[in-house]
């Protein structure tokens, strides 16, 4: 029985180990989220206009390829077609029809959500956020299509069932974000749990079954 019991929680390991980030999909809510505040810096977009690295949030650090991009800006911003961003807490934004704003994550987590617009140029690539994993592999994406926004601004985000995300972009077309949340971890077992909790309850059985057949002998 034992061997039996560990023959079956190695191969739920060995699975385990092949699965891909489960529950991998573009959320518009997410539950159990922490607030992550975007200090504040100025509502003057020359004093806010910042590249980085900076870090902030007890372990993120915001780095973007372009000088002219903004952190912590409260002012207002414009995003078109029609879309002005004014008293909403600080925000951080390319600031340019190209580039990428970098989000680094000592901690991987396991949801990400904000409220995020963009502007859309016929002449500029879409719009695209992405999380990543600490290899630098894509987990997901969301694109924010030019011409007719496939995807709507919004509160957007991922959620996943492990705690992956280690790096998430936000490239092109003046895109921007504020309002920021996290779910550090989630409270669904890992596979590999699971797999340690059945090679427990079955060892568990088999000394209770051993108990059962042992005979006193006689003196």
């Amino acid at each position: 029985m034992i061997r039996y019991v560990r023959r079956l929680a190695i191969g739920i390991a060995l699975s385990a180990a092949m699965i891909s980030p489960a529950g991998a999909v573009i959320v518009t809510a997410l539950d159990a989220k922490t607030a992550v505040a975007i200090p504040f810096v100025s509502d003057d977009a020359d004093a806010a206009t910042l590249k980085g690295p900076i870090r902030f949030g007890g372990g993120i650090t915001y780095s973007s390829t372009r000088a002219n991009s903004l952190f912590g800006y409260t002012g207002s911003y414009g995003f078109a077609p029609g879309v002005l961003w004014e008293n909403g807490g600080p925000m951080i934004g390319l600031n340019a029809a190209s580039g990428t704003v970098t989000l680094d994550f000592a901690t991987p987590i396991a949801g990400f959500l904000a409220e995020i617009n963009s502007t859309q140029y016929v002449s500029s690539a879409d719009a695209i956020i992405t999380a990543l994993d600490a290899a630098g592999n894509q987990l997901d994406r969301i694109v924010l299509e030019r011409g007719g926004y496939q995807v709507q601004p919004g509160y957007m985000g991922f959620s996943y069932t492990r705690a992956v995300i280690s790096r998430i972009t936000f490239a092109n077309e003046y895109i921007g974000f504020r309002n920021m949340s996290v779910v550090a971890a989630s409270a669904v077992p890992e596979p590999v749990t699971w797999a340690m909790m059945i090679l427990g309850m079955g060892m568990v059985g088999t000394r209770c079954r051993r108990r059962r057949h042992v005979r006193l002998q006689p003196a």
